[in-house]
């Protein structure tokens, strides 16, 4: 649904009609779904476990801690699937942007949902469950309203590039379009970040 509300509600603001705007929706698209589910919805919900006590009982499991963070991330991680699915094939057949799979791109896009779920556990771990709630809120509306992932960076102000330069979305979203669809050349820098 957020796919879906992102392309085409985009589409009717900002009226875009050009290959160029239409494939930063799509694109842009993929990115917001991941960040919903790895840095949004993923905190919230540890962070609320961790409250009701779910974190303490499964400590006290015959399973290891690194057994329980690695189903966590599994779990968050086949969760990001259905987002980006229903962008790809928006994109397919809604829009005619061809897709390029290939290994790279399914690397890229794993170490993408891993990256970002890394964040969303750190803040989740690290923040009292008060904070993690604004952060995550944060993070939504700073990613889906002035980041540069569903249009271009020149519409921005130059000092919002320089803050995202040292965030992990914008880069994220320049992979998954050059990764994915072949619309950007990208630099190890930007798997760095």
């Amino acid at each position: 649904m957020l796919s879906f509300a992102v392309i085409y509600g985009f589409l009717f603001i900002t009226n875009a009609s050009d290959t160029v705007s239409r494939s930063y929706l799509c694109t842009g698209a993929i990115a917001i779904n991941i960040i919903a589910v790895t840095c949004v919805l993923a905190p919230q919900i540890i962070s609320e476990a961790k409250q009701n006590g779910i974190y303490d009982y499964q400590k006290t499991l015959p399973v290891s801690r690194v057994g329980i963070l690695l189903s966590d991330l599994l779990i968050w991680g086949l969760l990001c699937l259905p987002g980006i699915i229903s962008s790809l094939l928006i994109s397919k057949f809604g829009f005619d942007l061809n897709i390029s799979f290939s290994i790279m791109s399914l690397l890229s896009v794993l170490l993408i949902v891993f990256s970002l779920l890394s964040v969303g556990f750190a803040i989740a771990y690290i923040l009292p469950a008060n904070i993690v709630s604004l952060v995550t809120q944060l993070i939504m509306i700073g990613g889906l309203l002035f980041s540069p992932i569903i249009y271009s960076a020149d519409r921005l102000p130059i000092w919002t590039g320089n803050l995202y330069r040292y965030l992990p979305f914008v880069p994220s979203s320049q992979i998954i379009r050059a990764s994915l669809f072949s619309l950007e050349t990208i630099s190890i820098q930007q798997y760095q970040i």
